[in-house]
């Protein structure tokens, strides 16, 4: 592959290769000293580089050509310097002496105490002296916001590969030796996408912001340990505090749990099967799932009242016309009623006491002393019932009618 013969340097000088300085489709940046490929990259499904080993550590600067004179992904241009970047439409940019950029020689619009230039995916950015970046949009610079695009400004150091063609430039050092990756430089680098690869194999990403080690999304639960471990099915293990187990450590084995002991009970582990909870006051039970009934401990509501215990208390629940702490306070009205009711319920007692002594006395009197005070009495109702039916008797015999009949002859 070997080094263009015609870069331009800003040293005028490339490699001990001759310059070209008319052609301004060239590219120069800085260089590795020495790289190695990998035994086998791929490319493409069907595309595979073959092993190469090229260095040379003599030279610290190589060449870059860009198609269309468009500057790479990640150019850089820093204050203090007669570098330039060409973008997509083949614009000229640089900083000028007073740290303002100039488009086509033009001051590209109002900027000040700029420090550097990026050209990233298209377009350009600008960081000033208090590090702020911005972007050209429109014919004006926008403040740019994006999290992902300023991490990206903030560590970038230069060009990154999207192509073949950057590819195998990225790969060469100073060296004018051919490999065996020429036949690459003659395909087309829109037929090819090559993947860029970060410094750490441990990150991917544009940004190489995404961690390929499983450990750092912390999978393991409960602030147990987690070590990366690429003999196990899932690349890491997780070292369990006591209490849990499970490959995330999720699977709670303790005793006592968040609801184990009830109405903020606490939970006292015994051993690792047993536990016992010391429960708030006013609660019992294995849980504390119990209140404790103050109503059994010889409390009564007077007046027909119910006891119903509540929280470190009890309360009557009393009837109408009562109140008071135990139902011992009655309204007026009810008061009378209940003397009404009770008069009432005297007089028909002693009424039928009455009764039931008059019903002895006689009964008392007639079999045990022979004195029948009621037989006078009934004689005379025997006497007038036989004149009744006496009186009866000779009034339907009057009433009837006699029949006479006669013969003649």
């Amino acid at each position: 592959v070997g080094l263009p013969a015609d870069c331009k340097l800003a040293d005028g000088t490339c490699d001990l290769i001759p310059v070209k300085k008319a052609d301004p489709t060239k590219k120069c940046f800085d260089a590795p000293t020495t790289t190695t490929l990998a035994p086998t990259t791929t490319l493409a499904p069907t595309t595979t580089l073959p092993s190469t080993t090229a260095s040379r550590s003599a030279t610290k600067r190589r060449c870059k050509a860009r198609l269309n004179g468009e500057s790479c992904n990640g150019a850089i241009v820093r204050n203090g310097t007669n570098e330039t970047i060409i973008d997509a439409n083949n614009a000229t940019w640089t900083i000028f002496s007073n740290s303002t950029v100039f488009k086509d020689g033009l001051t590209a619009g109002p900027t000040a105490n700029v420090i550097q230039l990026v050209y990233w995916n298209g377009t350009v950015y600008h960081e000033n002296e208090n590090h702020d970046w911005w972007q050209w949009i429109n014919d004006t610079w926008i403040s740019e916001s994006d999290t992902q695009v300023l991490s990206y400004l903030n560590s970038s150091s230069g060009c990154t590969p999207t192509t073949i063609s950057d590819l195998i430039t990225s790969l060469e050092t100073t060296t004018v030796e051919t490999s065996s990756l020429s036949y690459i430089s003659n395909k087309s680098s829109s037929n090819y996408f090559a993947p860029y690869s970060c410094n750490d194999s441990n990150y991917i990403g544009d940004f190489c912001n995404i961690s390929m080690k499983p450990c750092d999304i912390d999978p393991c639960y409960d602030m147990s340990n987690c070590t990366n471990n690429s003999s196990q099915r899932l690349g890491y293990s997780c070292n369990c505090m006591s209490g849990f187990t499970g490959i995330n450590c999720d699977v709670n084995i303790q005793p006592c749990k968040v609801n184990t002991c009830l109405q903020n009970g606490l939970c006292i582990e015994m051993n690792v099967t047993d536990f016992i909870c010391n429960c708030s006051q006013g609660y019992m039970g294995i849980h504390c799932q119990d209140m404790i009934s103050y109503c059994n401990r010889n409390v009564t509501c007077l007046n027909e009242g119910i006891c119903r215990p509540i929280l470190l208390d009890y309360k009557c629940e009393c009837l109408y016309g009562s109140s008071g702490r135990h139902c011992e306070n009655l309204a007026a009205g009810f008061v009378i009623r209940q003397y009404v009711a009770k008069s009432f319920s005297y007089i028909a007692i002693i009424g039928i006491v009455a009764v039931y002594l008059f019903v002895i006395i006689l009964d008392t009197l007639k079999y045990i002393f022979g004195i029948d005070v009621a037989r006078n009495e009934r004689r005379e109702l025997r006497h007038k019932r036989n004149l009744h039916k006496k009186k009866n008797l000779e009034e339907q015999q009057a009433r009837k009618t006699h029949l006479v009949l006669r013969y003649i002859d």
